[in-house]
């Protein structure tokens, strides 16, 4: 009889402690869907996908995107408030194109000589030599000259970027205003502007995402498009 009674105290006290939970995930087979009362937002994401929340304002939506070569290589996208007042399209605006003058002068001087594309060369060519698996990590198969030039390259679409005004627009929701920026590259930010504060969403986060062929980034995008179109504040 005790024994009946201990194994009911411990499914009572599971039962209250999910009850108190705020944050729950339900849904059928292919879409979950996820509620996180304390954060105030929801949206249903594929089953596939993983959910972790690294603090109480913020969580990632991870695809589990693996790749041998390149094993830290990742596509997943991060939500978190960032403030607990609705923030104007101003405010939004000097967020995404900040005064960039003091950093841009620096980048636009490396590698302009040939002594400086020497010296980058012999940095490569010692990760290859003394930190094998980190230049595997970085470079993959490239050769030392192969991953010199492409360091280079990566470097004038760093500048690029940073002196191309980004514009956006406005998507209204359902009791928010979704702005999405344009970027030339692949991350962009998205954020949501609600009376219960604003939110940002960095959508597909990408750690070398270079390394992840176009087709099949374009694959986890409209995949990611679909959980971001589903988000509501609650």
């Amino acid at each position: 009889m005790k024994k009946y009674l201990i194994v009911i105290s411990i499914l009572i006290v599971i039962f209250i402690s999910a009850c108190k939970s705020q944050e729950t995930v339900k849904g059928s087979s292919n879409l979950l869907s996820y509620d996180n009362k304390d954060l105030g937002i929801s949206f249903k994401y594929p089953s596939t996908f993983k959910v972790y929340q690294a603090d109480k304002n913020s969580l990632s939506v991870d695809s589990g995107y693996i790749d041998s070569q390149y094993p830290l290589a990742q596509i997943l996208i991060g939500i978190r408030k960032s403030s607990p007042n609705r923030l104007s399209l101003q405010e939004i605006e000097s967020m995404i194109n900040p005064d960039l003058s003091g950093i841009l002068k620096p980048l636009e001087d490396l590698y302009q000589t040939k002594e400086d594309r020497e010296e980058l060369r012999r940095q490569i060519e010692y990760t290859k030599t003394s930190a094998p698996e980190n230049y595997k990590v970085l470079y993959g198969d490239k050769t030392t000259e192969q991953a010199t030039e492409a360091q280079i390259a990566e470097t004038g679409k760093l500048i690029k970027s940073y002196k191309t005004k980004r514009t956006y627009k406005v998507m209204n929701k359902e009791n928010y205003d979704l702005v999405v920026v344009d970027s030339l590259d692949r991350y962009y930010p998205h954020y949501l502007l609600s009376d219960k504060g604003t939110f940002i969403v960095d959508h597909l986060q990408q750690w070398q995402g270079g390394f992840i062929p176009e087709q099949e980034y374009n694959s986890y995008k409209e995949k990611f498009d679909s959980v971001i179109d589903s988000i509501k504040i609650i």
